[in-house]
């Protein structure tokens, strides 16, 4: 390692170091629970959330599914995750790339539209209601599913874009009027 580089490291190490003094202060005695002091609303908050994700996560592809309800409902880290999958299968797998999975699961099932989708598929046709599954409740490519469900590239963009135009029409329809 070239002298400048160490230097360099020793830089890092001690800005980081005195950032970590002042962030926090120095914690006195163990944390005692006081009943008079209102409850921490962010951890109700991200209780809620994370009942929402495991009621949905029926809408999931096979593959996500289980994934999301190991971190969500079970609190199963990543990093065990990715463990578990590389025993069961002999096959290497990053912790990074369980989170990024799940991450986008999770994106797909708070997604307003998802919401929309899967409350009124079922007064679609059966194509578009399939189309709507594969596409955006599980997250695979039109070209994908357009090979999945044996349609053409064409049927699945124009389904596609219906769907869009039913759930903005929605949105425009919902939106509070300015008082003008």
């Amino acid at each position: 390692m070239s002298r400048r580089t160490s230097r360099d490291a020793e830089r890092r190490t001690d800005k980081a170091r005195d950032h970590r003094s002042l962030e926090r202060p120095a914690r006195r005695g163990p944390r005692v629970f006081d009943p008079d002091r209102p409850p921490d609303l962010r951890r109700r908050r991200r209780a809620e959330v994370a009942d929402t994700i495991a009621m949905r996560a029926d809408w999931l592809a096979p593959e996500d599914r289980p994934l999301v309800l190991a971190i969500y409902r079970d609190g199963t880290s990543a990093a065990d995750l990715a463990a578990l999958v590389e025993s069961a299968t002999g096959t290497p797998i990053d912790a990074r790339v369980i989170r990024r999975r799940v991450r986008r699961a999770i994106r797909r099932l708070l997604d307003p539209k998802n919401l929309f989708i899967a409350r009124s598929a079922e007064s679609w046709s059966s194509t578009r209601r399939r189309i709507a599954t594969e596409v955006y409740l599980r997250g695979r490519s039109r070209g994908h599913t357009a090979a999945l469900l044996g349609l053409s590239l064409y049927s699945v963009r124009k389904h596609t874009e219906a769907i869009d135009a039913l759930f903005d029409g929605l949105m425009l329809a919902t939106e509070p009027k300015e008082a003008s």
